[in-house]
């Protein structure tokens, strides 16, 4: 059980790390103002992350497993939904007033909540297994 968990722990590091490295890229474009590679690299990060999913799926899974496995998943499924939340920057431009841009961040901000939450029952479900 231990060598499925550090595999499948592996492919939630790489989305983790891909959800990074585009947050960052949507942090960059904000501050250069290119919001039309907002899209583009949020479509990126989708695929990139549905092929980890698809591994993850395909991995043999212990019987005790199937729980984690799934705990996995919902966490990366919300991970993609982070990434496209922060598509709603690409509306940002010079017109956008100071409520819009509240809003925005308040909707993104409750997709991050659920992030947090998801990594959790993930990390609870990886713990349960683990004892």
């Amino acid at each position: 059980m231990e060598e499925y968990s550090n595999q499948l722990e592996q492919k939630v590091d790489k989305a983790v790390t891909i959800i990074n490295v585009y947050d960052q890229s949507v942090k960059n474009a904000l501050m250069t103002s290119n919001m039309s590679d907002i899209e583009r690299l949020s479509a990126d990060t989708h695929q990139a992350t549905n092929q980890i999913v698809e591994q993850i799926n395909s991995m043999q899974t212990p019987p005790k497993g199937e729980e984690l496995k799934k705990a996995a998943i919902e966490y990366i499924v919300a991970l993609q939904k982070f990434a496209k939340s922060q598509e709603l920057y690409s509306q940002y431009n010079d017109t956008i007033s100071a409520e819009q841009a509240e809003d925005l961040d308040s909707k993104v901000s409750n997709v991050y909540d659920e992030v947090q939450h998801k990594f959790d029952l993930y990390a609870k479900q990886q713990a349960s297994l683990l004892k």
